[in-house]
């Protein structure tokens, strides 16, 4: 493996990482830029769960953040 591959596994496990998308996400839902929103929480969740986080507080807060960016966009469905 080459070095950005080292790079990216670092990043996918950054916990600090994970709470700058999630700052972002937040920013982006107050500004009504659900789309944006969508794919920050998406990305901090990503590094939450594959840190195993499965069951704490911050990782909460970001479900229901992509919850409330999803019922902005009108996509009930994914928001339940």
């Amino acid at each position: 493996m080459g070095c950005e591959s080292s790079k990216t596994k670092f990043q996918e496990k950054d916990p600090v990482l994970a709470q700058q998308y999630q700052e972002t996400g937040d920013e982006c839902l107050k500004r009504k830029s659900f789309l944006n929103a969508v794919n920050f929480y998406h990305k901090a969740l990503e590094i939450e769960v594959g840190l195993n986080k499965c069951c704490n507080k911050t990782l909460l807060k970001k479900y229901r953040s992509l919850a409330s960016s999803y019922q902005g966009l009108e996509n009930y469905e994914e928001a339940l």
